[in-house]
């Protein structure tokens, strides 16, 4: 009886021996899906959003969602903090929400139809969620900012092209358009 236990073992080590030092490749990450197009397109919009007073607070934050899906991130927050939240997406995303929620799930604050962008102050210190919900199938990628209480903020004109949003030069004295 030993020795068929001895040769059972034998035969059990020898199937697994190939697979010794060999790990399975853990799976795929949401943030690890990059779109050099979107972190561009968040890049600008990033730098609008610097200009008008606020400051890059968190890593990127990316990822990929099918029609209805949400993504969430956790967020801690001081009272009085205020925070911006941009988001842009692939073209297959036909619409992008954002929203705040505090600690304890209540929504806080959410962005407007067609913005992707939410503005938050917190009324209390604590655990707070950021929220992405998407209608359609693509990639996410969004950035949070920090700034004063004080500082509203458009987000109908952050998408515009920089030229845009420059005002138009005058015309010189004793010339009408």
């Amino acid at each position: 009886m030993p020795l068929r236990l001895l040769v059972l073992f034998s035969l059990l080590a020898a199937c697994g021996a190939d697979d010794v030092g060999s790990e399975a490749a853990p799976p795929a990450r949401a943030d690890e899906y990059v779109s050099e197009a979107l972190d561009e397109e968040l890049d600008a919009i990033g730098e609008r959003v610097q200009q008008r007073g606020y400051s890059p607070a968190d890593d990127l934050w990316r990822g990929f969602l099918v029609d209805g899906a949400i993504a969430t991130r956790r967020i801690a927050l001081r009272s009085g903090q205020c925070v911006v939240w941009v988001a842009v997406a692939s073209n297959q995303l036909r619409s992008l929400e954002l929203s705040v929620h505090d600690g304890d799930g209540a929504e806080m604050a959410r962005s407007a139809s067609g913005e992707w962008g939410v503005r938050y102050c917190a009324a209390s210190s604590g655990v707070h969620f950021a929220v992405v919900r998407a209608e359609g199938n693509g990639l996410f990628a969004a950035r949070r900012f920090d700034g004063p209480r004080g500082i509203a903020l458009r987000f109908d004109d952050l998408r515009a092209p920089p030229e845009a949003l420059q005002p138009a030069p005058t015309p010189p004295r004793g010339v009408t358009p």
